[in-house]
């Protein structure tokens, strides 16, 4: 199936940090490829250099997704992980440095990280909602709920990119040997329009 037309983007808008983060990081993981990514987006006037406006944060988000899909095909698992990993380490520096307080036990240290990033994350203009809870001193779960989001359902999992930005997230926080995060549910292709991930420790607790 061809994958759905990109919606078309406002012609005045500022540009916040994450969707600058998206295209520019966007371009340089597509690497030679980079303008068809940005020209599937909707975004030429970025590879032509010219005057562009912002782009919205959602649609940033979904367009460029879009984008490596139709160029990269099957291989576009890879390419958006680095994405999301990539605009995660930028995005996080942007909006805050990491706290003093972020220090002790591995667990306390996540529990601060989750406090600060979810709250970062439904601060985004797009589609998802992020909420998540500590089932245990050795598991967390993150979930993403899809407001108004695609309801047909998929062959792959799409959430490579946030998946990218939560291993950017642990490693900001200095915590990515401790915690290792994967998805367990795609709503996109399950159908619920809810994505599951978790973070589980990695070795003894502390």
């Amino acid at each position: 199936a061809q994958p759905a037309a990109v919606a078309p983007l406002p012609e005045e808008l500022e540009e916040t940090p994450f969707a600058a983060a998206c295209v520019h990081f966007a371009e340089r993981v597509a690497g030679a490829h980079g303008p068809a990514v940005l020209t599937h987006a909707g975004l030429q006037d970025h590879v032509t250099g010219g005057p562009h406006a912002g782009v919205p944060e959602g649609q940033a988000l979904t367009n460029l997704t879009s984008g490596f899909e139709v160029v990269f095909g099957q291989d576009a698992a890879g390419y958006l992980h680095r994405w999301g990993e990539l605009v995660g380490d930028d995005w996080l520096r942007s909006i805050q440095q990491r706290p003093a307080w972020m220090a002790g036990p591995a667990t306390g240290r996540l529990v601060d990280l989750m406090s600060v990033l979810i709250e970062a994350l439904n601060g985004l203009e797009v589609e998802e909602r992020f909420g998540w809870k500590q089932v245990n001193r050795n598991l967390f779960r993150l979930v993403h709920e899809r407001l108004h989001g695609h309801r047909q359902q998929l062959n792959a999992e799409p959430c490579h990119f946030w998946r990218g930005v939560y291993v950017s997230a642990l490693r900001w926080a200095g915590l990515e040997r401790e915690w290792l995060v994967d998805e367990v549910e795609c709503g996109r292709v399950s159908g619920t329009q809810a994505c599951v991930f978790t973070i589980v420790r990695s070795g003894p607790g502390r």
